[in-house]
């Protein structure tokens, strides 16, 4: 089954991904502290960057209302679960 997609990718944001990704992966085996530091740094204000750059807001943005829906659905499925797997410590 082939799904066609009418959105334009840019190839080399799908590339820098994918190399970013490979070094998370990197950074996760246990290289060298130096190594593993670089990649640190780097990695999240990448991705951080990245969804900032590809963010469209008509697509995501519905409203005053529903954000504030949303923000209040968090919150209390966050004192829901809280209180359900509150720990004795």
């Amino acid at each position: 089954m082939k799904v066609q997609n009418n959105i334009s990718r840019e190839s080399y944001i799908d590339v820098a991904r994918g190399l970013v990704i490979l070094l998370v992966l990197i950074g996760h085996s246990e290289p060298p502290a130096l190594i593993k530091t670089g990649i640190y740094g780097f990695h999240m204000p990448f991705f951080f960057i990245l969804s900032g750059y590809l963010f469209d807001s008509n697509k995501w943005c519905r409203g005053d209302k529903a954000i504030s829906q949303d923000a209040l659905e968090g919150v209390y499925n966050t004192v829901f679960y809280s209180f359900l797997y509150k720990s004795d410590n």
